[in-house]
């Protein structure tokens, strides 16, 4: 009963409630009038209730009050045997402003708990202005038919008809047939969430409305099962259940089926889930078919053929809603292949933010940033906590650069995501990760070490050593607004460690070697040709680089390795590699520095040989002449530093863009085939000198000849000696030098004889002096007439016609037989 100020009186314990009041035996009539009424602790206004009870017959002329927030609610209607298997109907109006108006109204009618519990969801789809009215033992004994029609949401409009075969004090126990329309919300997500297993105080306040349309339609014994067909569908949401459903006596509900589900946003789909707002989502599209199990305050998702953005998603999540709390989550999930730049648009908000100066950004890396320019935004998370296992078949940092089989341990909490473990094989090595990105004044902080063991990075041509191997270190720690920006202010240390590796580099001995091509003229000495034949050199073999641990500093934008030189005997290599972490692209710099003398073993240079026209009775005529000794410049042979600089994304380390800066080496060789053509030169002129010289003293020789040659007096004849063989003495041997002897005086005395010349020496006339060519001696008789010599020009008598002396043309020799049939002819 209620007491004078308005709270209910003490009721004996184990009796119900109002039991005092019996319609079927009393009669009585209340009309009440009030500006003001205290109902507990609700103040009504304009309070006009007009009812009364008359032989078991309710009538409802008048029940209508507002409150100050706007409330307001009429009814009327007739109800027979109300207390036993009623029959009528009543109407009814309402107005609700808000939501806690709405509950205050259903506090003040005071249904019983379950009805309390179920009327509590449609608290979202305040502010409405809704009528309807209820049937009662119309088509059966205790059934009720429920209609209802108006606005919701402001905008929207409900529309819904319920048959219950149990009445409104048994409906779960009977069978009931339920159709809810709802057009044009403004809120679908929000809608849907409440009548899923989350409570009205648990429903995320920060999901952005979404108009579009509910409908459901449930056949069956609420207790037991239903068959429920529902959609939602908005202007970027789709949702199908096709299933069961279970409403217990004890509140909530139970769902068995199959939803499918089409969202441009991820974000949608969450707010439905009841897992926050989602607003950092709200451009990841989801698309597919899972299979939905829940039960009160509880939901299962087996993730059958589920897309979200490009990547296919298997697996299980339970989501649990605890009394008090975000939301609980917990799972597996497998995911073919994802990107982390992807992942990161978890924690960030879907506009771009421009960055300025962007313009002016260094040419390798302009316009090529993998991370997105998106401010952090944590609020996806503020109703997400718990702890998710994902196995990914290719985790891209970068195109072509993926960790396979990839395994995250993540744990979720308002604000912060923290990757325990992150395994996975890159470059054929084990990675080993932790990062732990969370919240932080200004956008967020990062905190992470990364470390891969044993990467097999490529293959070399020697078969003891067919993989190389390497380890990486780092650990990195930033805080900034935007992924980008934390990837330019990050700091941090490591270290890259190489075993021995085999690579095929720039090296000094494959500058010296295509120099000395060039100088030989084998290879190009300039443009593209010599460029080409560099290249070509670096490649030609390998060569050992580790064992090295190269320090790294990260700072600036950029890893930086520490500079390393390589040492041969033909000089050393200088090492500076710095990789950009907004594109992951990489700069190689290569100086090579040949030693001094690299050059000092060159071929020789050609010799020179003497000309052809020389005399054939030259014994050296012919012979190559020596070159001179070399310079000391050219015995130095300093060659220039060549820079090689290797451009290219991380990927492709093996398949760089090369910028080769050979144009020192250029101008070198090409001062250096200045010299060699400038000491050839001198050679020539060398030889040329040498050869003058050589036939100047061949000249001053045959003169001496010639002057030696000159006529003298001869002895008397001698009596002929016995005959005997030419050349030889009376005792028939040889003269000591093994030449012929000179004719013997009997014989060879005669004025005028000419002996035949000895190898070696001028021809000699005896008793006579030299014949001029221009006389001719008179004939005696009985001899033979002497043919006069030839007569030479003037020009041909002392030259050969290129300025050189040339020899006195030969007289006529006679043979000595004839010589001494002459000198007896004489006698």
């Amino acid at each position: 009963m209620i007491s004078r100020n308005g709270t209910d009186a003490a009721v004996a314990p184990g009796a119900e409630k109002f039991a005092w009041f019996d319609p079927q035996t009393m009669d009585f009539d209340v009309r009440l009038r009030a500006g003001q009424f205290l109902a507990g602790e609700q103040k009504l206004r304009n309070v006009s209730l007009d009812l009364g009870v008359d032989g078991g017959k309710l009538a409802i002329r008048t029940c209508r009050f507002d409150t100050a927030d706007g409330l307001k609610f009429d009814l009327e209607g007739d109800v027979r045997d109300a207390a036993s298997t009623p029959q009528g109907a009543l109407r009814w109006a309402m107005k609700v402003p808000a939501a806690a108006s709405y509950s205050a109204l259903v506090s003040l009618l005071d249904p019983p708990q379950e009805l309390r519990d179920q009327a509590a969801i449609f608290s979202t789809l305040a502010p409405m202005s809704v009528a309807g009215s209820i049937g009662l033992g119309a088509r059966n004994s205790g059934s009720a038919d429920i209609t209802a029609d108006g606005a919701v949401q402001g905008t929207g409009r409900l529309i819904a008809t319920a048959m219950l075969d149990g009445g409104l004090g048994n409906w779960r126990a009977a069978p009931a047939d339920i159709t809810l329309t709802i057009n044009s919300s403004p809120d679908v997500a929000r809608i849907l969430a409440s009548l899923g297993a989350r409570d009205q105080a648990q429903l995320p306040a920060s999901a952005t409305p979404k108009a579009g349309e509910v409908f459901i339609k449930a056949v069956g014994v609420p207790t037991q099962a239903m068959t429920v067909s529902a959609s939602a569908q908005g202007p970027q949401l789709f949702l199908g259940y096709d299933g069961r459903a279970v409403l217990p006596a004890t509140g909530g509900s139970t769902l068995d089926g199959e939803l499918r589900l089409s969202a441009r946003g991820l974000g949608e789909v969450m707010s439905v889930a009841g897992l926050g707002g989602g607003v950092t989502l709200s451009e990841t599209p989801v698309v597919g078919t899972l299979r939905v199990a829940s039960a009160s305050h509880a939901t299962e998702l087996d993730l059958r053929d589920i897309r979200v953005g490009n990547s296919k998603v298997s697996g299980t999540l339970a989501l649990a809603y605890p009394s008090e709390g975000p939301a609980i989550v917990t799972g597996e999930l497998d995911v073919d292949a994802a990107t982390v730049p992807g992942l990161l648009a978890l924690v960030t908000d879907h506009k771009t933010i421009t960055v300025e100066g962007a313009d002016t950004a260094e040419p390798l890396t302009a316009g090529r940033s993998i991370w997105p320019e998106r401010a952090f935004d944590f609020s996806a998370l503020d109703g997400v906590e718990g702890k998710l296992g994902v196995d990914f078949g290719s985790l891209s940092v970068i195109d072509g650069m993926a960790i396979a089989k990839a395994r995250v341990e993540i744990a979720l909490t308002p604000g912060k995501v923290e990757v325990n473990k992150l395994q996975g094989r890159l470059l054929g090595g084990e990675l080993t990760s932790r990062v732990v990105l969370e919240k932080a004044s200004g956008g967020a902080a990062l905190d992470a070490e990364v470390n891969v063991s044993d990467m097999r990075i490529r293959k070399t041509d020697n078969a003891e050593m067919a993989e190389q191997q390497a380890s990486l270190a780092l650990d990195i720690k930033a805080r900034a607004s935007t992924p980008g920006t934390m990837v330019s202010v990050a700091t941090g240390a490591g270290e890259l460690r190489l075993g021995n590796l085999l690579m095929r580099v720039p090296t000094p001995q494959a500058v010296v070697s295509t120099a000395r091509a060039a100088l030989a003229g084998e290879a190009g000495a300039s443009g593209e040709e010599l460029a080409e034949a560099l290249r070509t050199a670096f490649t030609s073999r390998e060569v050992m680089v580790g064992q090295r641990i190269i320090p790294i500093e990260i700072g600036d934008g950029a890893a930086k390795l520490a500079s390393f030189t390589l040492d041969s005997d033909a000089g050393s290599t200088k090492v500076d590699t710095t990789v950009d972490l907004a594109s992951m692209m990489f700069d190689s710099s290569w100086l090579v520095q040949p030693t001094p003398n690299a050059l000092s073993g060159q071929p020789a240079e050609p010799a020179v040989s003497a000309d052809s026209d020389a005399d054939a009775g030259d014994d050296s005529a012919g012979q190559p002449l020596a070159a001179p000794a070399p310079t000391p410049a050219a015995r130095v042979a300093t060659l220039p530093p060549i820079s090689v600089v290797y451009t290219g994304r991380l990927p492709d380390a093996w398949t760089p863009s090369t910028r080769i800066a050979h144009e020192p080496l250029e101008r070198e060789l090409a001062i250096r085939k200045l010299e060699l053509d400038a000491d050839q030169l001198e050679r020539l002129h060398q030889a040329d000198a040498e050869r003058v010289k050589r036939q100047e003293e061949r000249r001053r020789a045959r003169e001496a000849d010639e002057d030696e040659a000159a006529p003298v007096p001869l002895p008397s004849p001698a009596p002929a000696p016995t005959a005997a063989p030419l050349g030889f003495d009376r005792s028939g041997a040889t003269s000591a030098n093994g030449a012929a002897p000179a004719l013997p005086p009997s014989s060879a005395s005669a004025l005028g004889v000419v002996v035949p010349q000895v190898p070696g020496q001028e021809i000699v006339t005896f008793g006579a002096s030299p014949i001029d060519p221009a006389v001719v001696a008179p004939t005696e008789a009985g001899s033979i007439p002497q043919q006069p010599a030839a007569t030479t020009t003037s020009s041909s008598a002392g030259s050969n016609g290129n300025g050189r002396p040339r020899r006195p043309a030969a007289q006529k020799q006679i043979g000595p037989a004839e010589q001494i049939l002459r000198s007896l002819q004489n006698w």
